[in-house]
């Protein structure tokens, strides 16, 4: 991906021991890692005007999504880990 080539540049130009790229890595490894339930962007629901679903279901289908295809920026992360 791009965010590798992005780090491994950076690794090439930065200061040995550079906390930043160490929390960089450590914050992609974990978005790499981390999969979140979360709506299913992709699927075709029904139209809003027809039946509404069963209480038994919520109409909204769910999927295992790798953090990352969220859109969960790299700077909102590393701040919540620190």
């Amino acid at each position: 991906t791009w965010i590798c080539e992005r780090l491994a540049e950076a690794g090439r130009n930065a200061e040995p021991g550079d906390p930043d790229l160490a929390l960089a890595r450590a914050a992609w490894r974990w978005l790499e890692e981390t999969e979140l339930l979360a709506a299913d962007l992709d699927a075709i629901g029904p139209a809003p005007w027809d039946a509404a679903a069963g209480p038994a279901d919520d109409g909204e289908v769910r999927v295992w999504t790798p953090a990352w295809q969220l859109g969960l920026p790299l700077g909102h992360l590393a701040v919540h880990l620190c």
